[in-house]
């Protein structure tokens, strides 16, 4: 998909007048070429609508902030491609979890046992587990998640579509069978009484 998000196209302004400022840039005879000349040098494009939103807008992001001499705040757009992956992984871990009847919750837990299992041992913790491994081997667990899926799925006569979506949901009845749903069933609440 093409265009920027309303959001990114925010940030990117932010990031080209930081930039311009940096640069001593003032004026639209001197910042319309530099950004002409950033968004052909990083996307080959003319045009911002032209910029995608994912590598595009990352390598833009990039090259503005480093010419605003945010190294910190660009160095966060280098990862983008693995921070994908990671959710793709996420995703179909917690939707593993769905199909066989476990809360999403315990998606984490059953990635990091992958891992720990393959010889890799994950030093951060929660979300930021994809930190501490190399992408190829990030995409070697999506893989097995997804074959993994497939084959439950095929297990239990899914009806729908096995291709893999970030969005999909499933639900497991008691009885073993699978349907699509519109949202991820939600772990019961357990309160905790305290003494006063």
């Amino acid at each position: 998909m093409n265009g920027l998000t309303q959001k990114q196209a925010n940030a990117f302004w932010r990031a080209f007048w930081r930039a311009c400022s940096e640069l001593r840039l003032s004026g639209k005879a001197e910042t319309e070429p530099y950004r002409k000349r950033v968004l052909k040098e990083e996307c080959g494009v003319d045009h911002m609508a032209d910029v995608s939103r994912t590598t595009g807008y990352e390598r833009l992001m990039i090259r503005l902030l480093t010419d605003a001499n945010d190294y910190e705040a660009a160095a966060r757009y280098t990862i983008g491609d693995d921070r994908r992956m990671a959710k793709m992984v996420e995703a179909c871990a917690g939707q593993l979890m769905q199909i066989m009847g476990s809360f999403e919750t315990m998606a984490d837990t059953y990635i990091i046992g992958i891992l720990k299992r393959a010889g890799r041992p994950v030093r951060n913790g929660g979300t930021h587990y994809w930190m501490d491994i190399p992408d190829t081997l990030l995409y070697s667990v999506f893989q097995m998640l997804d074959t993994h899926r497939r084959r439950l799925l095929k297990a239990a006569s899914f009806p729908g579509s096995l291709a893999f979506s970030v969005n999909a949901a499933y639900l497991r009845s008691p009885a073993g069978a699978i349907t699509a749903c519109s949202s991820p069933p939600k772990p019961p609440v357990f309160k905790v009484n305290t003494l006063k």
